[in-house]
């Protein structure tokens, strides 16, 4: 049976193999966190029970229960891990493992490509749902809407300095700019050598640095994006 949410019809829309693998990816973490014991194993299992998925996709029947298919590949990788933990080597060390993936990649070949695109794909979705990183999203401020007004108000490629005490991350992410962090003295160093510096300030620090010619860009929440007229 696929994951598929029916309370808007009576009747199971057949959903692709991708979107229904994916809409049971929270289920499939649970059950690998309550074999692991552990997040960041739970985290590896996940990823490999959907490469493994992806590699045996021909072996899923349409309308079968996605679900528990999902839930057995998850299981048998968790016990062929333990059974081989004492006598298998890391695939990080085995140079061979190495010159094998520069080859497949060199060959453009597509089995591997989509492999390692979907291990990817899968990888992010399980780190942004992680505890961890809602916890850095909620830290000291609010990123997404900081993110928001540096991402519109800069140049793609600007590198944005702040004033924050901490570097975040999840705002160099969400902004798709890279937040640099920095002490009074070097915002305005930066201030007067970069012919068009884009600062993200904290408001009460904006107001004590008087910068000269300075134009607010955007705000947001406390936050001020500022740049030389």
């Amino acid at each position: 049976m696929a994951c598929v949410d029916s309370t808007l019809t009576n009747e199971r829309v057949p959903l692709p193999f991708e979107d229904d693998a994916l809409r049971c990816l929270d289920d499939v973490a649970r059950f690998a966190r309550s074999l692991t014991r552990a997040p960041d194993d739970a985290d590896d299992l996940v990823q490999e029970t959907y490469l493994r998925a992806l590699r045996s996709r021909h072996t899923w029947k349409e309308g079968s229960d996605m679900r528990r298919w999902l839930f057995t590949i998850c299981k048998n990788v968790f016990l062929r891990v333990h059974e081989r933990a004492r006598d298998q080597v890391a695939l990080d060390d085995d140079p061979t493992n190495e010159t094998l993936a520069a080859v497949l990649l060199h060959n453009k070949d597509r089995q591997f490509l989509l492999v390692l695109i979907w291990g990817t794909y899968v990888s992010l979705l399980v780190f942004v749902a992680s505890d961890n990183w809602v916890w850095e999203l909620a830290e000291d401020y609010p990123v997404k809407p900081i993110a928001e007004i540096v991402r519109q108000g800069t140049p793609v490629g600007q590198e944005v300095f702040t004033s924050h005490k901490l570097p975040r991350p999840s705002l160099n992410f969400y902004s798709e700019r890279q937040v640099i962090v920095a002490d009074a003295p070097t915002l305005k160093e930066k201030w007067q050598s970069l012919p068009q510096p884009y600062f993200l300030l904290e408001k009460p620090v904006f107001k004590h640095l008087a910068l000269k010619n300075a134009e607010v860009v955007k705000t947001a929440e406390d936050w001020v994006l500022v740049t030389k007229k």
